[in-house]
């Protein structure tokens, strides 16, 4: 539907007569009334294609409202309606309006004896919906040239995915203002919502300017907390009404709120009430969804319910200095201020910046700017609510760390590593100081126990919560870092910190870099690597992982090497509980399931394993159920073919679990024996 405000200068309104000043009240209305009968019988003749009403008869100027349902010509339905009313107006405009402003001409039109009845003329249409527990606002694009829609998005720090999209949207061919279906929606994750709210409207910009959407209005919700959802019918009126239009749904917690599970659970009941109303008018309707960049819940939740349409999802782009300074200038000077020395020694690092960051370096500078300048007497005044607190670590790859079974420890100290990187990052930004300390881990535990998953997944969180540039993993050996000849060493060495810049440097069995003799080339690969890591304290992690007491042996080898290790991380052996627990999961991620009596053995063969001192944990678990899989298979296709079901493809049976060969090994034997 597209909602329209007519307004004209009237020549000639047959009966205007008696709308003049010098009638009696009863004159006026029953004047009105009459035009609102001939009103009504043009809508009827329309047949549900479009439906328009007088809003205001005031001296000479007519007011009216338009409800385009169907693809027409305005100008000539607004013809027809005139002439059919006895109207002639000179000096027409036509405006495309909001349903919010459609609904105050009918409210006008019904105190003005128009209408009969405004609420019974929503009803017809299908909007009373609209009115009941749905809460949104409106807004209209503006239109813009293709130039000023790139530099719109320069201006935002977007990175190639947004103009690329750009370039895709620009390729279309332009023809006639008609839908014929949206290919694509959207997903726009940023740590700023303002941001998010700006690039949609230059998407929405582009759209609008090569005839992928009909109308201008854009309708917007938003989530709250601790308000209750509209029902499906609501959201069936908003995009009914919206047919050719966009809905721009915000996913941000407001204020000071964090995503907690309060906040998880409204997503949900959101997505899970609106997805099917999404799915059903997605041809019609665009929908683009803002959420925060640094937890991907609510992404997990679309990914769930919405996992038949397809989705472009646009992240921050990272900037360097220069364009990060760039940057402020521009939200600088729309508040009337020049960026000064204070401002520019908030940006602290070389690169690693993102739109959402700059907006908060530059409110803090210039809340402190107002308190010292311009208005001292509040100088001493806090921001209100302030108490240092950073917002917790976000995001898919933390969620998947955190729900591992086992690794308590580990998990422990991956959280609070996180959050330091987080608080070092917050404080820098505000002006708190410039110091970072070391950030460098040794994880610590047999085979199979996690280490090398971990330390992917630390990784990935950092880069998910805008703490690194890259995220980059890169594991290394000593067969990767240790030359052949004098001088190679270090050459490898620093290439693989180059290599890391930005994420994570992993290296395994660390303690191989040692061959017993001083001075020898594993000496020289220490050295070098204490060394890198001093000179790339600001942009490499490095994780060295082993044996728990091989490992303790390597960092005696180098005095400075312990100092520069923040966290020690142990992952013991997992229980034979925890082990099932892993089995259950490796198993649905391999598209399988476990019968109970599975699980029951796979309980016990892990409590007889977890003895042997060759017992290769996650490993072992691992083997056994890809030994599983081929039995199972087997078993299948022996069975006849009306026997199969679908369940029992998919399904793991105690018959199909047997100790994998290259497990058997000396079981270590307690208590006494002869």
């Amino acid at each position: 539907m597209v909602f329209y405000r007519i307004e004209g200068v009237a020549e000639n309104i047959m009966g205007i007569e008696s709308l003049g000043s010098e009638r009696s009240r009863d004159e006026v209305r029953e004047a009105a009334r009459h035009l609102g009968i001939k009103a009504d019988a043009f809508n009827l003749k329309q047949k549900d294609k479009a439906f328009i009403f007088l809003a205001e008869i005031l001296e000479s100027i007519v007011t009216m409202g338009v409800i385009m349902i169907s693809e027409q010509d305005l100008r000539v339905v607004v013809d027809r309606f005139l002439g059919s009313m006895g109207i002639t107006l000179r000096e027409i405009t036509y405006e495309e309006t909001t349903f919010s402003n459609l609904k105050s001409m009918l409210f006008l039109a019904e105190r003005r004896d128009f209408v009969s009845d405004e609420d019974e003329i929503l009803r017809k249409l299908g909007l009373t919906a609209l009115c009941e527990r749905i809460s949104f606002d409106e807004e209209l694009i503006e239109e813009a040239s293709k130039n000023d829609v790139y530099q719109a998005a320069e201006k935002l720090i977007s990175n190639e995915d947004v103009f690329c999209e750009l370039d895709r949207i620009y390729q279309g061919k332009k023809g006639k203002r008609q839908i014929m279906g949206h290919p694509v929606h959207y997903i726009l994750l940023s740590d700023h919502r303002k941001t998010a709210e700006e690039k949609s409207r230059v998407i929405m910009q582009a759209l609008y300017a090569n005839s992928r959407l009909r109308i201008k209005r854009v309708s917007m919700l938003e989530l709250r907390v601790g308000r209750r959802g509209p029902a499906k019918r609501s959201y069936e009126a908003l995009y009914k009404s919206s047919l050719g239009g966009a809905v721009q749904i915000m996913m941000f917690p407001t204020g000071d709120e964090e995503e907690t599970d309060g906040f998880a659970s409204v997503q949900r009941e959101y997505i899970e009430a609106i997805s099917e109303v999404i799915r059903k008018y997605r041809y019609q309707v665009l929908t683009i969804f803002c959420l925060p960049a640094e937890s991907r819940s609510g992404y997990k939740l679309l990914r769930e319910y919405l996992d038949q349409m397809t989705f472009i999802e646009m992240a921050e782009a990272s900037v360097s200095r220069e364009r990060a300074l760039a940057y402020l200038k521009t939200i600088a000077g729309k508040h009337g201020v020049r960026v000064n020395a204070s401002l520019k020694k908030m940006l602290v690092q070389d690169d690693g910046y993102y739109a959402g960051d700059l907006i908060r370096i530059f409110d803090t500078w210039y809340d402190a700017k107002l308190k010292r300048e311009l208005y001292p007497q509040y100088s001493e005044m806090e921001i209100y609510g302030k108490k240092g607190k950073t917002r917790e670590a976000k995001g898919l790859a933390y969620d998947e760390l955190m729900e591992m079974e086992g690794i308590d420890e580990a998990k422990k100290l991956i959280k609070m590593a996180v959050e330091c990187r987080k608080a070092q990052k917050v404080f820098a930004a505000a002006g708190m100081g410039e110091e970072r300390f070391s950030m460098h881990m040794v994880f610590t535990g047999n085979p199979g126990t996690a280490k090398t998953t971990v330390a992917r997944l630390f990784a990935r969180s950092l880069k998910e919560n805008g703490l690194v540039d890259s995220g980059v993993f890169i594991e290394a050996g000593r067969g990767d870092l240790v030359g052949k000849y004098v001088g190679w060493t270090a050459k490898n060495i620093q290439g693989k910190f180059k290599e890391a810049t930005g994420g994570v440097l992993f290296i395994d069995e660390a303690y191989s870099l040692l061959d017993g003799r001083s001075g020898s080339f594993g000496d020289e690969a220490i050295n070098t690597i204490v060394q890198e890591m001093e000179n790339h304290r600001e942009s490499v992690i490095v994780i060295f992982a082993g044996y728990p007491d091989r490992m303790e042996e390597f960092l005696e080898r180098n005095p400075g090497l312990r100092s520069r290790i923040a966290f020690h991380v142990p992952f013991p052996d997992y229980d034979a509980p925890q082990l099932t627990n892993i089995a259950g999961f490796t198993a649905r991620k391999m598209g399988l399931n476990l019968s109970e009596d599975a699980r029951d053995k796979l309980g016990g063969m892990f409590e007889t394993a977890r003895k042997n001192k060759n017992f290769g944990n996650g490993r072992y678990v691992r083997n056994v159920l890809e030994k599983a899989r081929m039995k199972q298979m087997t078993r299948i296709l022996e069975m006849g073919y009306e026997a199969v079901s679908s369940q029992e493809v998919n399904l793991i049976r105690a018959c199909d679990i047997e100790v994998p060969e290259t497990e058997a090994a000396e079981t270590i034997r307690f208590g006494f024996c002869s």
